[in-house]
């Protein structure tokens, strides 16, 4: 009898065990999946900052090749910040892709792409407004000539009268 109880205990605490390890791996399935879902999740998300990255990019090229077209000096200045600004980005990136690849960084990570659309639209607007000044010089300057020819008119037509008088005197004298 305590042989046959002892073997019945024995099969009881070994189904436990089967059950224990059963529940076990049941749960490092479940972990191993959520850990699968959440690196794909990062993976796609990287592909998508990926590809925004790479629209921005083109964008900048097509603004880049524009802007040298149409500005003088303080044009390259202005390139030559943005070329900065990509080097960053893409320091940025590379340090993104070393480091931990959860939620939280997704969202600095936008946020500092925002930041870098915020100081290239201000480099723009500077471009702009130095665009507006070297034209605003350039009427200035055609005023001025503008002046001057008038002015030059003004005393050729007051000396072509001035010597019609003294030839009427010397006729009539």
């Amino acid at each position: 009898l305590e042989a046959k109880r002892h073997e019945v205990e024995s099969e009881r605490i070994r189904g436990e065990l089967l059950k224990a390890k059963e529940v076990v791996s049941e749960e490092e399935r479940k972990r191993a999946k959520d850990v699968e879902g959440r690196e794909a999740e990062s993976r796609a998300l990287l592909a998508r900052l990926e590809a925004e990255k790479q629209e921005i990019m083109s964008k900048m090229a097509l603004e880049e090749k524009k802007q040298k077209e149409e500005i003088s000096r303080s044009a390259s200045s202005a390139m030559s910040k943005i070329r900065a600004l990509e080097e960053t980005m893409a320091k940025e990136r590379e340090a993104r892709y070393a480091a931990d690849r959860e939620r939280t960084e997704e969202l600095q990570r936008r946020e500092q792409a925002e930041a870098l659309r915020a100081k290239t639209e201000a480099l723009k607007q500077r471009i702009e407004e130095a665009k507006i000044v070297a034209e605003a010089r350039a009427l200035e300057a055609e005023s001025r000539r503008q002046e001057a020819e008038a002015e030059w008119a003004k005393k050729y037509e007051t000396e072509l009268s001035r010597r019609k008088q003294a030839e009427d005197r010397v006729t009539k004298s």
